[in-house]
Parts: C-alpha cells; structure tokens; sequence
C-alpha cells in the first residue's frame, strides 16, 4: 500500500513540476533550471517502485502461451521456475543497486548539485520491493502447491 501511495504522489509531483515548467515558460518566456533534472530523477523512482506495485498486482506485460497450454503439475512447475527466476533478478537488482548507491555520493547532478545517491537509490528500493514480494509469491506457490497434494490424499480412517 506504501508502494501505491508512493507511486501516486510520484506521479502528481511530476505533473505539477511540469505543470510549472510550462507556465514559466509561457509568462517569463524563460524556463526554470531545475524541472527536467527533478522529472527525470522521480521517473527512475516510479520506473523502481512501480515494477514492484505490477509485480504485487501481476500487471506486468508477459508472454503466457506456454502456460496457457500447460495444466497441473507442469503448469505449476513452470510458475515456480519464473517466480525463482523473477526473484533472482530482483536480488540482483538489489545488490547491484547498493554498489552503485555506494559509489554515487561524491558524484554529483548537474543542474542541483544532489547526490546522486538519491536518485540512484531506486534501484536497491525497487529492488527489495521485488524481492519481497517475489518471496511471497513464491512460498504462496509453495504453499498451494502442499495444500493441493494433501487434498489428494486418502482420507485416513475412511470407508474403502
């Protein structure tokens, strides 16, 4: 939900900052220095933060012939397969974030003189955004995949 939120608020901060960009321009004729910077910063944010509320919400675009074709066990042994490998990514993307956030503070932006640590942050954030809820995907499929074999079980006691 704190995802969401972000997300939206991104979204309308970007608006209003371009928003005000275009009125300056179109009173003062001159444009401000800082809005592209800021835009272009916040886009990386909602880029990260927003694969990770797709993830939760299966939004993201995806080929599913494959598994429209497959039913059962197979179906669900290639769901584990992308979950695990979705989450592999994601840890990668978690990793290699906090490597670049931790060689981007001295360097700095052009137009702000920010950090650009801040921007950069991200990726990590998007990153573990998705490992989470890789993760909970994946012991959801895990789970569901116990609980269907257990229903397949012969009821112990029963009449044969």
């Amino acid at each position: 939900k704190v995802a969401t939120l972000l997300t939206g608020l991104l979204v309308i901060a970007m608006f209003a900052i371009i928003f005000l960009q275009v009125v300056c321009r179109y009173i003062s004729g001159a444009a401000l220095s800082w809005p592209e910077e800021v835009t272009m910063f916040l886009m990386a944010w909602l880029a990260f933060v927003g694969s990770s509320v797709a993830l939760r919400r299966s939004a993201h675009i995806g080929v599913d012939v494959l598994p429209n074709l497959l039913t059962g066990r197979p179906r669900h042994a290639l769901m584990l397969l992308i979950r695990i490998l979705v989450l592999i990514f994601s840890a990668f993307l978690l990793k290699e974030g906090m490597g670049l956030v931790n060689t981007s503070w001295d360097v700095r932006s052009d137009g702000l003189r920010l950090a650009m640590a801040y921007p950069r942050l991200a990726m990590p954030v998007g990153g573990l955004l998705l490992t989470l809820h890789s993760i909970t995907f994946l012991l959801d499929d895990i789970l569901h995949l116990r609980t269907s074999e257990t229903a397949r079980e012969p009821q112990a006691g029963g009449a044969s």
